[in-house]
């Protein structure tokens, strides 16, 4: 069985200090790089927030010029749970529509296929409007957990959805219908949230083997196990306030994470848009 890990980062960079955010971005490159993860990367771009085409430009063009994807990270928790489809296509048609400004003025005009949303909302609206914007690939189901928004809404509830389940196809409407074969969405399940905070739980390597060997059980090929940060997750601090460097043992835990993958003789390294293929076109 092929088990393809993906390193995937929601850019919430959530720090008052533009200084610091593009720290924390470049010690993130720094880490993927000497751990030989780079080229794999799939980097969510949350643009409407932090205006990264705009403040993290040395960012972007060392991320692009190493091969990784680029996706798209839209939080919409000010629409307080409703979500209507018109809304959501415009908001996040903004950012998509600005990060593509920005690719194509460097020499990379075509289109974004990934997005990732915040708090990992899940609604037949918001993949409409997502549908609707040319997306095609989404990676928002977390098997097993629920969760609530920051404006205190339910973001998803994936408790009856099984650990170990892979990639699959979807329309609007069913997006946890996990054996789906046919839609315009390539779903990638998230396998795991955190780096280690007091928010979310370090990456637990038994954890990993046991989605796999769920998805052994499934028949599930390739297997695929996706991991999700945040760059806030390596800065000092708890509180957006507080950020003001980098906290060198949260940066040493993940790479110490990042040796262990690419030790790991049963994961194969893998961007958003590799696995995308493997179940069709992304």
């Amino acid at each position: 069985m092929r088990a393809l890990f993906l390193v995937t980062v929601d850019c919430d960079l959530r720090s008052p200090d533009v200084a610091v955010r593009e720290a924390a971005l470049h010690a993130l490159l720094d880490a993927f790089d000497e751990c030989g993860v780079a080229g794999h990367v799939t980097w969510f771009l949350n643009e409407n927030d932090f205006a990264i085409t705009a403040n993290h430009e040395a960012f972007l063009r060392e991320a692009l010029e190493r091969g990784d994807t680029i996706g798209v990270h839209d939080h919409v928790d000010f629409m307080r749970g409703e979500f209507p489809v018109d809304e959501v296509e415009a908001y996040c048609g903004r950012s998509k529509a600005g990060v593509e400004r920005w690719l194509a003025a460097h020499g990379r005009d075509e289109p974004v296929a990934c997005h990732r949303m915040g708090c990992q909302v899940q609604r037949p609206s918001v993949y409409e409007a997502l549908g609707r914007l040319g997306y095609s690939v989404v990676s928002d189901v977390w098997p097993g957990h629920a969760r609530r928004g920051h404006a205190d809404f339910q973001a998803f509830d994936n408790r009856d959805l099984p650990t170990g389940i892979g990639a699959y196809r979807h329309d609007a409407a069913n997006f946890a219908d996990h054996g789906s074969t046919e839609g315009r969405f390539v779903h990638i399940p998230v396998m795991h949230m955190g780096l280690a905070t007091r928010m979310y739980h370090t990456l637990d390597h038994e954890a990993v083997g046991r989605w796999l060997e769920e998805s052994m059980r499934g028949g599930v090929e390739p297997a695929v196990v996706t991991w999700l940060f945040h760059p806030y997750e390596i800065m000092t601090g708890e509180r957006a306030a507080d950020r003001g460097g980098i906290d060198a043992g949260r940066l040493e835990t993940l790479r110490s994470h990042l040796r262990w993958a690419g030790d790991d003789r049963r994961l194969e390294l893998a961007s958003m848009a590799a696995c995308a293929r493997e179940v069709g076109d992304g």
